[in-house]
């Protein structure tokens, strides 16, 4: 990833004058955007400043990066990581608002529409083959360590309740009653680590991954770019772009653990229906759940 010595968007303005008109629009639509660029694709910027989605990327090469997308982490990186969490949800709310005054729609319509298109989207931008490497490495791993701080909390603690009516050596690293570095005392070269990091990246979540590139085990990154700190210290990163106005973890993540689950199910499914009996039967005898009553039609 290209250093930059000075503010992305200072450096943006500073080479605004030697670029084409066509670029001038596209460096335009970045420092006029703010935020909300970092989520956007070339295609979907072209189409906004109406040019050819060549142009965005020549752009970006005009100011001395590689392409879009390393011009876009950049922007991501220098943008969020001065973002607070209350700036983040004004700007999702304004995008929101914006939304439903242009189609007239309701909350829950925009945000169903909004996390379809991230679902259709999916299937661009994560290679089979990716996926398919993530399976196998979870597949033959002695261990596997989940690790998923703040917002990516819920997605790390939901992956482990799947895992573990597969196998039962899945565990969730959480500062607590002991220390991450505690929990990571028995990890090693035939274990996984599976980290779930989205921006602003959780510092601990990065120091768990680098010590576990040094006992080699596998190191399985769920995150937002090929560019991030996540994926730089990963084997193997799965990229799902974080949508900010979803006011949370998209949906698309989900479906990407989901499916990771899904695949695994199907290769230890007669393991996987002994446990699940098994553990009926201990919820039973221990009564964890109310069931109610079926409702009966009456004459």
């Amino acid at each position: 990833m290209r250093t930059m010595t000075t503010d992305v968007t200072t450096h943006i303005r500073t080479a605004y004058d030697s670029m084409s008109k066509s670029q001038q629009k596209v460096a335009e639509f970045l420092l006029t955007h703010g935020v909300g660029v970092v989520y956007l694709s070339a295609a979907r910027i072209a189409e906004m400043t109406g040019v050819n989605a060549s142009t965005v990327v020549r752009t970006a090469q005009a100011l001395g990066f590689e392409g879009f997308a390393e011009l876009q982490a950049t922007l991501q990186d220098q943008l969020l990581r001065h973002t607070s969490p209350a700036d983040r949800f004004q700007i999702s709310s304004k995008q929101l608002t914006e939304a439903m005054a242009e189609g007239g729609e309701s909350v829950l319509h925009n945000m169903v529409q909004t996390e379809i298109r991230n679902l259709e989207s999916l299937l661009e931008q994560l290679p089979v083959a990716d996926f398919d490497q993530a399976v196998e490495s979870i597949n033959a791993a002695r261990r596997i360590y989940i690790i998923g701080m703040r917002n990516s909390l819920p997605l790390a603690l939901n992956f482990a309740v799947l895992l573990r009516y597969i196998r039962p050596d899945v565990r969730v690293l959480e500062p607590g009653r002991q220390t991450l570095a505690d929990q990571l005392e028995e990890l090693g070269e035939n274990d996984v680590l599976f980290s779930i990091a989205y921006g602003r990246y959780v510092r601990d979540t990065l120091r768990c991954m680098d010590y576990a590139r040094t006992v080699s085990a596998k190191v399985i990154a769920l995150t937002d770019s090929t560019l991030s700190p996540a994926a730089k210290r990963a084997d193997l990163a799965l990229i799902v772009p974080f949508r900010l106005w979803s006011f949370g973890n998209s949906l698309a993540s989900f479906a990407v653990l989901n499916a990771i689950f899904g695949a695994l199910f199907l290769r230890h499914a007669g393991t996987a229906q002994e446990r699940l009996k098994h553990l009926d039967r201990i919820y039973e005898a221990m009564d964890v759940f109310e069931v109610g009553e079926a409702l009966s039609n009456k004459e």
